[in-house]
């Protein structure tokens, strides 16, 4: 039996998310669709205003049923990687005990990682397996960006899907496995292979690079025997102890950053409370310099005001002591009333003699 590196699945991951997500909605749907149809009676009695209440629950329950079916289609996704995975996994356990099989494993090289469904690494060389676990007719050739499925429905219904051409998919992995490895020093060829996994499909995908198999027509035994019989490379026991030690510091790199991403939510967890408090403090310090601010700023308004009216004030004061000393002097002058000629009726005479009075006077 082949030495089968046991990690944790990332589409395991991913599938109890979707299924978790989809229980909940279901669950929260359902609580809120029973409560518009226990409130029927309430209905009755109160000439049917009860729905004002009821009716918005009612639509809220559609709504999380509606996400609960994405999310449960979403799972079934998953779950089926799953499936093709594990059906792969159990034809490449059976190799001889000088192989090396890791499952679901992340490759960077250059920035860019490539998820990895299966590397196998032995005296034969290094293979990297991408499986498809799609059900019906495949369709296309590896220089296609896509391929095509012909699908038949439970009532019989033909229909067609395009997925990615998992030929170009493996062609990438086998690129960054390759560019990783000469990073580390190690010069090998690398050799992809497809495997699709379902004994329900009918593949007719033309590769000349990329072999491709199917469970369908026993593609299992099939891929088993390229891998044991192949001659276009082949690895002493020192090689491959290199190439699983270079393959092993992958995977430590990618768990110690997934560690230390977890660590650092912990992190976070842990100073919530701590972050809370400090926000709550700085919250409450800006709503005192606010009011102070305010508090400044309404008593320049009042400084302000106060100005103002001692201005006004002092106007009032200047005009009344103007017009006081402009009475003074029309008080003090000699003239008929007010001095030379202040109105109607004055004697050009009278002003005259009072004229050569002054002179006389003087």
């Amino acid at each position: 039996m082949a030495q089968v590196v046991q990690r944790e699945n990332h589409l395991s991951k991913l599938y109890e998310k979707y299924r978790k997500k989809a229980v909940r909605r279901f669950i929260l749907g359902g609580i809120c669709m029973g409560i518009q149809f226990l409130s029927m009676p309430l209905f009755i009695l109160t000439f049917g205003l009860s729905n004002l209440i009821t009716m918005p629950i009612f639509l809220f329950g559609i709504v999380c049923m509606m996400f609960g079916v994405i999310n449960y289609n979403k799972a079934r996704v998953y779950e089926s990687g799953l499936e093709g995975e594990a059906r792969s996994e159990g034809v490449l356990s059976g190799l001889p005990d000088s192989y090396y099989v890791f499952p679901s494993i992340d490759i960077e090289y250059q920035g860019k990682k490539s998820q990895i469904d299966h590397l196998v690494v032995g005296p034969t060389g290094v293979f990297v397996i991408e499986s498809k676990n799609v059900k019906g007719c495949i369709v296309g050739s590896d220089s296609d960006k896509d391929i095509t499925v012909y699908k038949t429905g439970c009532k019989g219904g033909q229909y067609t899907a395009r997925i990615y051409n998992p030929a170009k998919q493996v062609a990438t992995h086998v690129y960054r496995v390759s560019g990783y490895l000469k990073e580390m020093g190690i010069n090998t060829w690398v050799q992809g292979i497809v495997y699709f996994t379902n004994p329900e499909s009918d593949v007719c995908l033309e590769s000349d690079r990329i072999p491709v198999f199917s469970q369908s027509e026993g593609g299992g035994k099939e891929l088993y025997n390229y891998i044991l019989n192949y001659e276009n490379n082949s690895l002493d026991e020192d090689e491959v102890k290199s190439v699983v030690r270079a393959i092993e510091k992958a995977l430590k790199k990618n768990d110690s950053y997934n560690r230390g991403n977890q660590d650092r939510k912990q992190d976070m967890v842990h100073l919530g409370l701590s972050d809370q408090r400090f926000m709550r403090r700085q919250m409450l310090n800006q709503q005192i310099w606010e009011q102070q601010m305010q508090q400044m700023i309404d008593q320049q308004l009042i400084d302000q005001q106060l100005m103002n009216q001692q201005l006004m004030n002092q106007q009032l004061i200047n005009q009344h002591i103007q017009h006081a000393m402009n009475e003074s002097i029309k008080a003090s002058t000699p003239f008929d009333s007010g001095g030379y000629l202040m109105g109607p009726g004055v004697n050009p005479s009278d002003t005259a003699a009072h004229i050569s009075m002054m002179n006389n006077m003087f």
